[in-house]
């Protein structure tokens, strides 16, 4: 199966998020301001943790694949004509990492990520221990991404990267 086809089936049984507060969401809640606008990104199809954190007063914008952004689209958080956001920024990736299929798409998938904002603080991700379609461990991830971002390894397997 490739890693599209693994997506695609995990964002079509609701992705691997479920409706009670990921680590990556709970991190989110017990340290950021609900005035700095959040992406959400790899959503999944039914924007679970999206709509937990909107029912906290957060403005989230969910990303994902494009036949789901079609459904939800950005229209609701971002104003007409822009495309990113101004001013800081934080990016949350819960299970993303993980179900990439190459640890060197992971890289690619942070610059990816910081690119919705113009001043990305921070991207809070988890990595967790089971499915890992990569085999990379913590370690790994870290080594990749040390030649661009800095990396504080958090508790329950949590991942804070910023920029250098």
């Amino acid at each position: 199966m490739t890693h599209q086809e693994r997506m695609l089936a995990s964002g079509c049984k609701g992705g691997a998020v479920g409706v009670k507060p990921t680590v990556v969401t709970q991190y989110v809640l017990e340290n950021y301001d609900k005035n700095i606008p959040l992406v959400d990104y790899g959503a999944g199809k039914y924007m679970r943790q999206t709509k937990l954190l909107r029912e906290h007063g957060y403005r989230v914008l969910p990303l994902d694949l494009m036949e789901y952004m079609n459904e939800w689209g950005a229209e609701e958080i971002l104003p007409p004509g822009q495309e990113k956001f101004e001013g800081p920024i934080v990016v949350m990736a819960s299970n993303v990492m993980n179900v990439l299929q190459f640890l060197e798409d992971i890289p690619e998938m942070v610059d990816e990520a910081f690119s919705w904002g113009e001043d990305v603080s921070v991207m809070v991700a988890n990595f967790p221990k089971e499915p890992r379609y990569n085999g990379a461990s913590k370690a790994e991830v870290v080594a990749a991404l040390s030649d661009r971002y800095h990396v504080k390894l958090e508790p329950k397997n949590l991942l804070v990267i910023w920029r250098k």
